[in-house]
Formats: C-alpha cells, sequence, structure tokens
C-alpha cells in the first residue's frame, strides 16, 4: 500500500503535473451531473473576474550592456485596467494581485499610473499583491509599488519546489 500511495504521489507531482488530479474532479463533476443527476453547484453567490496579463509584456533591460532582457508585465496596461476597478469600486470587494513587481519598468510614467491605481484601491481596503522572502539573504523582500503585500510561501516535501500563496501581512 505505501509502494502505491509513493508511485501515485511520484505519479502527480513529478510526471503528471496535477493534471490526473484536474480530470478525477472534471470526471467527478460529470458523474455527479449525468449520472447521478444532480447539480454541480459551488454554494457560493461571488463572482470573480480574472485579468490575465500574460500577452501584455514588455522587455525590460537586465544588465547594463542590454544584452540579456526579462520580461515584465506591462504597467501601462494593468494600470488602466486597475483603473477601470478603481472607477467601479463600488461593485469591487477584492482585488488579489498576484504579480510581484520585482523592479520598476523603463516607462517611469506608466509606472505611476500603476502606483496611483494601487494607492486608490489600497485606501478602499480592496487591494494585496505579494512580496517574497528571500531564504538566502533572510529578508522580506517587498515589490517596487508601495500598497498593501501578503506573503506565503513554502517550500514542498518532493523535489523541494517552493510555491507563493497571499496571506494579509503589514
Amino acid at each position: 500500500m505505501i509502494t502505491v500511495a509513493l508511485l501515485w504521489l511520484g505519479h502527480v507531482n513529478y510526471m503528471d503535473g496535477f493534471e490526473f488530479m484536474n480530470d478525477f474532479f472534471n470526471m467527478r463533476s460529470f458523474f455527479k451531473e449525468y449520472v447521478f443527476k444532480s447539480s454541480v453547484s459551488s454554494g457560493s453567490n461571488d463572482k470573480f473576474l480574472f485579468i490575465n496579463t500574460s500577452r501584455n509584456n514588455e522587455l525590460l533591460p537586465y544588465d547594463n550592456d542590454n544584452t540579456i532582457n526579462t520580461v515584465i508585465t506591462d504597467r501601462a496596461v494593468l494600470a488602466s485596467k486597475l483603473k477601470i476597478l478603481n472607477e467601479n469600486q463600488d461593485k469591487v470587494k477584492f482585488v488579489i494581485c498576484d504579480i510581484f513587481f520585482e523592479s520598476p519598468s523603463a516607462d517611469k510614467i506608466a509606472d505611476s499610473l500603476l502606483q496611483a491605481e494601487i494607492k486608490k484601491l489600497t485606501a478602499a481596503n480592496k487591494f494585496v499583491m505579494p512580496g517574497f522572502y528571500n531564504d538566502v539573504e533572510k529578508e522580506l523582500v517587498k515589490p517596487v509599488f508601495a500598497g498593501e503585500t501578503g506573503l506565503s510561501q513554502y517550500r514542498s516535501s518532493f523535489l523541494n519546489i517552493q510555491f507563493l500563496k497571499s496571506l494579509l501581512n503589514d
């Protein structure tokens, strides 16, 4: 039994990337809805809006020679999205931003626009963004923007992989 459990954990965590668990829950929903004829309900009336910034990126020079670049989220585009949320604060309960703003962009105007929108949402108690704990330096690395940050960071027992989650911190 222990061998089977270890093989299954190895498969789920290493080989499959949790795709097996996604398939399991999809199949579970299928059986609940179509075989057992019961409705699938989350039990929540909350509505969520997910903003995907993966296609709104810009290059930032990573070194002084401009031979190495890093990709960051386009701050002007994100500022425009947060501005819409700020204009509709009465309809927004909370914004969880899962982008770690490690360094400023090359566009100082876009950074200042984004900072202004973050400040408005933070002042309304409706915004949190991640910080990062540097294990080597033993210090909390805060984002370049001022605002409410959250941190929950741990290492898994399998392959010593690090994950980030959000937990409110001051």
